[in-house]
């Protein structure tokens, strides 16, 4: 497996591409964790994989201006939104530049969080609405 420093990722929001307004994405994916233990398993703890679920967490610089992020999280607040994330940049999406696809709830926004003199920033983390995807063909 090839190595790689993530510089120029591919990220999309609500339909829109965001590259150069974040700063960070992270996507965090689990699995629950079910025991199946019996009188059978010789005194060890069984278990198998349940429901998956995630988040995904930003750090946007943020943009007031039209169809910019502030406009895109406010006018999705309370609904879903499609992200896409390739960290592999522009190459075309393949088994070593997969890009992850999925629906996201935008329960939340914080127009401003940030102090005098701080460049505008935003924190957000939207829970993943059903499956993720992992493409690896376009």
């Amino acid at each position: 497996m090839a190595k790689f420093v993530v510089t120029e990722p591919v990220i999309v929001f609500a339909g829109s591409t965001v590259t150069q307004s974040c700063a960070s994405v992270t996507i965090n994916i689990e699995a629950d964790d079910v025991e199946t233990t019996s009188f059978g398993s010789n005194g060890w703890r069984t278990r198998v994989g349940g429901l998956k679920s995630g988040t995904v967490d930003f750090e946007f610089h943020q943009d007031m201006a039209s169809g910019a992020i502030d406009e895109l999280v406010y006018t999705n607040l309370g609904g879903a939104a499609d992200v896409k994330v390739r960290p592999g940049g522009t190459a075309a999406i393949s088994a070593s530049n997969a890009e992850y696809q999925f629906d996201v709830l935008v329960q939340q926004a914080n127009p401003i969080d940030s102090a005098v003199g701080d460049l505008a920033t935003i924190s957000l983390s939207f829970p993943i609405t059903g499956e993720v995807t992992r493409a690896t063909a376009a």
